[in-house]
């Protein structure tokens, strides 16, 4: 079998190409290596320094005619995204219709797509379901659930098989130690270096975390 990972070199993109690997998968990995780390990238794996948005990026995928691609790369900055709305467009929205075309032309059997729980905004549930309303309130969910009606078309009008998956506060090893979604990281860096924690609000604030390998699962 072989496996496209867009993102493969970042935080939870080489995780999953470690698991694809350890079954026997023939991994190609298209990272521009903005985010991602050349000391992420698993040895046995493939790399193509390539951006999503390419046209080289849809002649990987043309060539190579993976069973599947899993689409993790990503603008996933939520202040980015506030500050410059085109270039988050353009990275998750363009970027993820290019892949689609390309799935597309080389008949590539099931597309994965890495989305976002920002998609649901701030919703005032305990418990938040695929059958709630989707209202974000940053560009960078906006983008995440655009990409994910993008695919539902082409699935509709070409038959390209896909699974949406709506990740929230993933954290474990190589996570970057910044942002609000990287708090963990970002408090066990704080604690190596002896400082203090931030506490932002009151402090009775919760979040669901989720461990990287059970996101690669």
């Amino acid at each position: 079998m072989k496996a496209v990972v867009t993102g493969g070199a970042g935080f939870i993109g080489s995780h999953l190409v470690e698991e694809l690997i350890r079954q026997d998968f023939n991994v190609h990995i298209i990272d521009n290596l903005i985010s991602g780390k050349y000391d992420n990238i698993h040895p046995l794996a493939t790399l193509h320094i390539e951006d999503i948005c390419s046209d080289k990026a849809k002649q990987i995928i043309l060539d190579e005619k993976p069973d599947v691609v899993f689409h993790l790369a990503a603008q996933a900055d939520v202040s980015r995204s506030i500050q410059d709305p085109q270039y988050d467009a353009d990275v998750n929205v363009q970027g993820t219709i290019n892949l689609l075309e390309a799935c597309r032309d080389a008949s590539v059997n099931k597309f994965i797509f890495a989305s976002t729980s920002a998609v649901y905004g701030n919703l005032q549930k305990e418990l938040i379901t695929e059958q709630d309303l989707t209202l974000p309130v940053s560009y960078y969910g906006l983008s995440k659930l655009t990409a994910e009606s993008y695919i539902r078309l082409f699935h509709y009008l070409y038959g390209l098989q896909y699974t949406i998956l709506r990740y929230g506060n993933v954290y474990g090893p190589r996570q970057t130690p910044k942002g609000e979604g990287g708090v963990v990281a970002v408090f066990l860096e704080r604690l190596k270096k002896g400082l203090s924690f931030n506490i932002h609000g009151d402090g009775e604030q919760t979040r669901d975390f989720i461990y990287v390998k059970d996101i690669v699962q």
